[in-house]
């Protein structure tokens, strides 16, 4: 008898649940900016057309919340990125990345309609005022800026942006900064191959593991191996830092650190019932594409396919859907199971559930954070876990740092969680079982 696949056992409603979900996630529900899954999404277009980005952190915002209660920040919030709406071109647009922090998009390309902008937004940002009964309320903003480029990718954009704001910061807030290569330029540039390639040598590039929480049992039910370089200087750069360089690496026939991979794997799995989860790259599924199946075994070793869970981004798949299908389909007939990690952080992503079969959906930690006192947060992260369980998936939350999060995600149905709350990422050797009280 043909295996009925849960693909096939969809609800008829699941695009249109998608729909609305999409829809939902392009805007803050707070403040009415754009989400930060909106800026992910477009940031390749404004970067290709030579654009610039704004980082804004609203100066001593803190206090009012803690002086005149949260309703008033929100209100404050609102009132200052309508205020800096006012002041945005036609193709510019801001987007709320977390708490106070905004990012904004602009086509200009001319320094000195770039600069003009940010005086522009600065100026907004001090004439939006609240009142509190006799009370006035403002607060100005610090400002980074920089100028983008073909390439350049999103994260390190983010990461630039919020090194401009701190400059900003640090010359005594209520500035627009410009980035410059002065501005923590050991921290702005990434590492070349070369140095890439003669840490993996050294073997400086290895895995971390972080726990995943079984919600229901309240213990550890598997772990994500990550990647780590501890370079000789002391710095330990997470994937993000040199991730598109050890492809580049990879293309120059450097070796990845496998044998690291495979000692985390036969820990992990030597536990009964544990899985190890390991991200994958674009490179790793043309590999497999190509028929070539070396580094898989090197990675599982004595470990069964069962327990390995390989995850994938919408970045390792966009660009050739086909492909990675194919190679999906072929890892999960030799037994491994995958993951479809960042899950809601593009359309493309959720459509991923109707056109490609996988095991586990991991959401984004940035539909967790603030999910327990705002309302539509809370409903939209139900929502991407019913549709997830629709798909046949089980669901891990990520980015569970206190006690209340991890409740949450547990009455809202998700089977499994990740966070510092539970376990930070560490060398297999050091890794810690605790469970939250």
């Amino acid at each position: 008898m043909k295996e009925i696949s849960p693909l096939d056992r969809l609800d008829q409603s699941l695009p249109q649940r998608i729909a609305e979900l999409e829809y939902r996630l392009a805007r803050d529900g707070l403040t009415g900016a754009r989400s930060r899954d909106y800026f992910l999404r477009h940031f390749d277009g404004y970067a290709t057309s030579g654009g610039a980005l704004f980082f804004l952190d609203i100066d001593n915002f803190k206090s009012v919340n803690d002086h005149y209660g949260h309703l008033a920040g929100d209100e404050l919030l609102l009132m200052l990125v309508n205020s800096i709406n006012s002041v945005l071109g036609p193709d510019d647009f801001i987007a709320r990345i977390g708490g106070d922090e905004f990012v904004i998009l602009t086509r200009q390309s001319d320094p000195e309609n770039v600069r003009a902008l940010g005086e522009a937004v600065l100026r907004a940002c001090q004439q939006a005022e609240l009142t509190v009964g006799e009370l006035t309320v403002s607060r100005a903003a610090s400002i980074g800026y920089l100028k983008l480029r073909p390439g350049l990718a999103v994260h390190n954009a983010i990461d630039m942006g919020d090194t401009a704001m701190r400059c900003a910061k640090n010359l005594g807030k209520n500035q627009v900064h410009c980035l410059s290569v002065e501005d923590d330029t050991d921290e702005l540039l990434l590492p070349s191959v070369d140095e890439l390639r003669l840490g993996l040598q050294r073997s400086e590039v290895g895995y971390h593991l972080q726990p995943i929480f079984c919600t229901h049992r309240n213990q550890i039910a598997g772990y994500e191996a990550l990647l780590r370089w501890e370079r000789p200087n002391g710095q330990v750069l997470p994937p993000a830092q040199f991730l598109e360089t050890m492809t580049q690496a990879y293309s120059a026939s450097a070796r990845p650190p496998l044998e690291f991979a495979r000692e985390a794997t036969e820990w992990v799995t030597m536990h009964e019932g544990r899985f190890c989860c390991f991200n994958i790259s674009m490179a790793f599924l043309k590999r497999i594409a190509g028929g070539s199946d070396a580094w898989v075994e090197e990675i599982i070793g004595n470990s069964p396919r069962n327990k390995i869970i390989f995850e994938i981004t919408e970045s390792a798949i966009e660009s050739e859907v086909e492909a990675s299908a194919e190679s999906v389909n072929a890892l999960r007939e030799s037994g491994i199971r995958i993951a479809l990690d960042d899950f809601g952080t593009g359309a493309s992503n959720l459509e991923r559930l109707q056109t490609m079969q996988v095991d586990m959906v991991k959401i984004d930690r940035r539909f967790v954070r603030g999910a327990d006192t705002d309302l539509k947060t809370r409903n939209i992260l139900q929502g991407m876990i019913d549709i997830a369980h629709q798909a046949g998936a089980v669901v891990v939350c990520e980015g569970i740092e206190d006690e209340t999060q991890y409740k949450l995600v547990t009455d809202l149905g998700a089977e499994l969680a990740q966070g510092f709350l539970l376990g930070k990422p560490e060398p297999h050797q050091r890794s810690t079982e605790t469970a939250p009280a």
